[in-house]
């Protein structure tokens, strides 16, 4: 009886494999019943939350680490706004700074170094490859001119932004301390909040970069 199967393996997977049976559950959804996976996915959701199981679930049914909700938020809104071949490099990064936070252990360092390596490819094709490297002098050289065009008739966002990529340059040479190796026999992550801040950070200034 397939209920009988269904049940045993839910009451005896390893959680790994549980999770990994509602994604592919997910994806089995077949083209002309997409319209359930919506409504399969609020159910599962409904589930992680009321079994404090600490796991979201995205739209394509991939499980992640539910470090909070604004996280998730910021996450999905700035892989969303890098839409079409141009930005596949800087989503790629970005998915494995999720992977990194998502993997057993977790693990901030990759993450921290993925977020900023999407920021740097896409200065890159912010400046047509103008710059080498993303660091204080790219920020000066490039990025404050273009917004000086961006927003030469708002001159508030002008004065503001400058204050924020004086920012900007300080999480630039922040995120060097994870970049680059540790002289230390064993690796040194950074605490959770902090990861999640430097990346939460990262990823918000890759989606207003995107934007302009």
């Amino acid at each position: 009886d397939g209920v009988v199967i269904w049940t045993q393996f839910f009451e005896r997977a390893e959680i790994r494999d549980l999770l990994d049976s509602i994604t592919i559950s997910t994806l089995l959804i077949p083209p002309h019943q997409i319209q359930l996976r919506p409504k399969w996915l609020s159910r599962v959701k409904r589930i992680l939350h009321e079994e404090s199981m600490g796991y979201s679930v995205d739209e394509k049914g991939g499980l992640h680490h539910l470090i909070d909700e604004a996280f998730a938020a910021t996450t999905m809104v700035t892989i969303r706004s890098l839409s079409g071949d141009r930005y596949r490099a800087v989503v790629a990064e970005l998915e494995e700074a999720q992977k990194a936070f998502d993997s057993e252990p977790a693990s901030g360092k990759k993450a921290i170094r993925s977020t900023f390596e999407a920021a740097e490819i896409l200065v890159k094709l912010f400046t047509n490859n103008a710059v080498p490297r993303l660091n204080a002098d790219a920020i000066r050289k490039h990025i404050l001119p273009a917004l000086e065009s961006i927003y030469a008739t708002d001159l508030i966002a002008l004065e503001s932004s400058k204050k924020f990529l004086s920012s900007l340059e300080g999480w630039i040479n922040a995120a060097h301390f994870y970049r680059h190796g540790q002289a230390l026999e064993e690796p040194v992550e950074p605490p959770l909040s902090y990861s999640v801040m430097m990346v939460s950070t990262g990823m918000s200034v890759i989606r207003w970069f995107a934007e302009l």
